[in-house]
């Protein structure tokens, strides 16, 4: 009885004037009569997002920047995509957009849309990515393994995702890799930050 009544104030008692607060907000956003329309597991989607990727889902919604939907390119980069684990669907969605999983009402719901866009730089380059923005730059590869290779690379060095998201060119050759970070001042110098807290705009600037 002892340890149950102390599990129980070291888990909740302890801190209950927190949940309160946190309750009390949670519910000027959403009133109770909403929630209490959906089981725990159902909430739980709409707020974490869908578990699963539907490829196809995520064709449909996307945009493109200067490539259009039949570009050899595009076509190879589904393709590759198709191809890829569960896991490495959602590195490639997370580098890209910043959040771990697709909104609960698919890609639809994704504001704003992905987008892939057409980029100048060499094909010895790895795409880089605007989490800001849900973009992804994808240079012109000259075969569609060249584009796998490239986009395997991406997501081998995709660390995670803070408050600053930096692209720095490794020595590796073609390789972006992606620094996300909370606390800037581990951020090493000549990092260019694409992407900050507003999507007015698309700053780029130099630490």
């Amino acid at each position: 009885r002892y340890r149950d009544l102390r599990a129980l104030f070291i888990l909740e008692g302890q801190i209950r004037s927190q949940l309160e607060r946190i309750k009390h907000g949670f519910l000027e956003i959403i009133p109770i009569s909403v929630i209490s329309r959906f089981t725990t597991s159902e909430l739980h989607e709409l707020i974490k997002g869908a578990d699963a990727i539907d490829t196809e889902n995520w064709r449909k919604y996307t945009q493109y920047l200067g490539y259009s939907p039949k570009d050899k390119e595009i076509e190879w980069f589904w393709d590759v995509v198709s191809a890829l684990s569960t896991e490495d669907k959602r590195k490639l969605f997370e580098a890209v957009t910043g959040a771990p999983t697709p909104p609960s009402s698919g890609f639809i719901g994704l504001d704003p849309p992905f987008s892939i866009n057409y980029s100048n730089r060499s094909s010895k380059h790895a795409p880089e990515t605007h989490t800001c923005f849900n973009v992804i730059d994808l240079p012109k590869y000259p075969t569609r393994e060249i584009l796998e290779k490239k986009l395997l690379l991406l997501l081998e060095n995709s660390i995670g995702f803070g408050f600053i998201t930096s692209f720095l060119n490794s020595t590796i050759t073609g390789v972006s890799i992606l620094f996300f970070s909370k606390n800037t001042s581990i951020i090493p110098k000549g990092i260019r930050v694409i992407c900050n807290m507003s999507s007015r705009s698309r700053p780029s600037r130099h630490l």
